[in-house]
C-alpha cells in the first residue's frame, strides 16, 4: 500500500524485499510524520506503529523466507507436490544475522531495589508487574493469559503455553508475601487478566526505562 504496488508471489524481487525491510525499520518515522494517515484509515490498525530494532525485522523476514521456501517448494519437511510459484526473491536478498548479548540476571537486591523506587506512571505499574513476573518466574506469554482464577490458596496455578500441546502440566508457584502485596494492590482492576499490561513491546521498553531512572546499569555478573 506504501509503494503502490501490486504483489504476487511470482514478482515479489530482492529489491522489494530490501524495501520491506526499510519500511519496517522506518513505519514509526513515517506513522510520525503523518504518511500513513490513507494507508490507517483504509486498513485500520490496533496499535500505534513503535521503533522496531534489528533483531525484531530480521526475525520477521526470516519468516517470510520460511513461506517462500514452502511456496517454491524447498522445504524438505513439507514437500508441496506441484510448487506455487518458482519465483524465490530471497535468492537475491540475505536476512540479517540476529544478535543476543550475554544474559545477565539481575540479583535479588537489585529487585528490591527497583520494587521500593518511586517511579512514576505508567513506570510504576509496569515495574509492579515486572516484579510480579519475576517472583513466579513464567514467560511473559503465560502472564498475559493469567486471571484472578489462577491464584489459589497463596499460590499461582497455570499451564504454560510452550507444554500446552505436547505435555499439559499445571504449574503451582506459592506467592511470597511481595507477590501478594502486589496483587492486593490491583484487586480492584477490572480488566480481564491480573493487571493492567501495556503491549508486549511498550512493557519491554518501559523494563529498560525503569532499569535507567533506579540506576541498574552493570554490565557484568
Amino acid at each position: 500500500l506504501y509503494n503502490g504496488l501490486n504483489l504476487t508471489i511470482d514478482n515479489i524481487t530482492g529489491d522489494t524485499l530490501h524495501d520491506i525491510e526499510k519500511y519496517m525499520f522506518d513505519e514509526h518515522r513515517l506513522f510520525e510524520d503523518g504518511k500513513l494517515d490513507d494507508i490507517l484509515k483504509a486498513v485500520p490498525e490496533s496499535r500505534n506503529p513503535q521503533p522496531r530494532g534489528e533483531n525484531a525485522v530480521y526475525d520477521m523476514m526470516g519468516k517470510l523466507r520460511v513461506f517462500f521456501n514452502w511456496a517454491n517448494g524447498r522445504d524438505k519437511s513439507y514437500k508441496l507436490a506441484e510448487p506455487y510459484t518458482k519465483n524465490n526473491p530471497f535468492d537475491a536478498y540475505s536476512v540479517g544475522a540476529c544478535l543476543y548479548g550475554t544474559p545477565y540476571y539481575i540479583t535479588i537486591d537489585e529487585r528490591k531495589q527497583l520494587y521500593q523506587a518511586k517511579l512514576r506512571e505508567p513506570l510504576a505499574t509496569q515495574r509492579d508487574i515486572f516484579v510480579f513476573q519475576c517472583l513466579i518466574g513464567c514467560r511473559v506469554s503465560d502472564l498475559w493469559s493469567m486471571t484472578k482464577d489462577n491464584i489459589i490458596d497463596g499460590a499461582v496455578e497455570y499451564i504454560p503455553r510452550k507444554t500446552k500441546e505436547g505435555n499439559p502440566v499445571t504449574v503451582r508457584v506459592p506467592l511470597t508475601a511481595t507477590a501478594i502485596e502486589i496483587l492486593e494492590r490491583y484487586k480492584d482492576y477490572q480488566g480481564k487478566g491480573l493487571f493492567p499490561f501495556t503491549s508486549q513491546q511498550e512493557y519491554n521498553r518501559n523494563i529498560k526505562e525503569m532499569f535507567k531512572q533506579v540506576g541498574l546499569n552493570r554490565i557484568d555478573s
